[in-house]
């Protein structure tokens, strides 16, 4: 009930990994003092959002993927020019659906 497995495909350009969600920011100080969100769970990314979307799609049985741009790193640092952070990110964004549309999802004429 508290995890969520999710549709994902190797796409090119973007890692796989592990989203936690909770009621607080995982800053690097709660990190630190709770080594067995890395160490045991394999925490990459915290996202507030994207759990509450799995859990939907689990409870309607459809497949579900998650796409993420992580602005900043482990130690908390922001891009210094965002806006051209953010033009980066939604091309990388448009070529990761684009990939997750074009992946055969089931035995057809078209794809055996």
């Amino acid at each position: 009930e508290g995890s969520c497995s999710l549709y994902a495909p190797a796409l090119k350009d973007f890692k796989r990994g592990v989203l936690g969600s909770g009621d607080r920011f995982l800053v690097r100080s709660y990190r630190n003092t709770h080594p067995c969100l890395t160490e045991e769970l394999g925490l990459m990314v915290s996202d507030m959002e994207g759990f509450s979307v799995a859990q939907a799609a689990k409870a309607s049985n459809v497949d579900c993927a998650i796409l993420r741009v992580v602005s900043d790193d482990e130690q908390g640092r922001r891009p210094k020019r965002f806006s051209s952070f953010v033009r980066e990110a939604s091309k990388k964004l448009s070529y990761g659906l684009l990939q997750l549309l074009e992946e055969p999802r089931e035995k057809s004429p078209t794809n055996l």
